[in-house]
C-alpha cells in the first residue's frame, strides 16, 4: 500500500526541499492512520508506539533527500512515467464524469488536479492563488489573437 501511495501521489516535476518535506509529512500521517485503521499491529484504541515509530522511521528514510538515497531517485524517475499515463487517465475520467447522465459532484479545491489522500490530508486549505492563476491563463488563451494555424484554416472548424 505504501509504494502504491507514493507512486500515485508523488509531486510532479522537480521537488524542492520544502515541497518534499511537506509531502513526507503527509505520507507519514497517512501511513499511521492507515496502520491504525488496519488494526493489525496498532489501532486507535491500542496504539503500539514501537510499531508506529518504526513505520514513521521507514517512511522518512524512503523520502530522505540525501544523495545516498537511491530509492528517492528511482521513485522520481518512475513517477515521471506514471504521471503521464495518470494524466491521460484523469482526463478520460473527467470526460466521463462531466458527460454522463446526472449531476457531477465537484468538491471545492478539486477543480484541477488534486492528489490528496484521506483525512486529514484532504482537508488542507485550498490554494486559491493557484486556481486564480489557472483561470487567468485560460482567460488569456481565450482572448489571444488567432494562431497562424487557426488563421490559415489548418485547424478543424476553421476552414477558409
Amino acid at each position: 500500500m505504501l509504494y502504491q501511495t507514493l507512486a500515485g501521489t508523488f509531486p510532479a516535476g522537480d521537488t524542492d526541499p520544502s515541497t518534499l518535506e511537506l509531502y513526507r509529512q503527509r505520507i507519514v500521517s497517512y501511513m499511521v492512520k492507515a496502520a491504525r485503521e488496519a488494526k493489525t499491529h496498532t489501532s486507535w484504541l491500542r496504539v503500539n508506539d514501537a510499531y508506529e515509530s518504526a513505520l514513521v522511521s521507514f517512511v522518512e528514510a524512503l523520502l530522505d533527500a540525501t544523495p545516498t538515497n537511491a530509492f528517492l531517485g528511482d521513485l522520481r524517475q518512475s513517477c515521471r512515467t506514471f504521471a503521464w499515463y495518470g494524466g491521460l487517465n484523469s482526463v478520460a475520467m473527467a470526460l466521463l464524469h462531466f458527460t454522463s447522465p446526472g449531476v457531477p459532484d465537484i468538491y471545492q479545491g478539486s477543480e484541477i488536479g488534486d492528489l490528496s489522500l484521506v483525512d486529514p490530508d484532504n482537508r488542507r486549505p485550498v490554494d486559491y492563488a493557484l486556481r486564480r492563476g489557472v483561470l487567468d491563463t485560460l482567460d488569456a488563451l481565450a482572448n489571444a489573437p488567432p494562431t497562424c494555424a487557426r488563421a490559415a484554416g489548418h485547424l478543424p472548424g476553421t476552414a477558409a
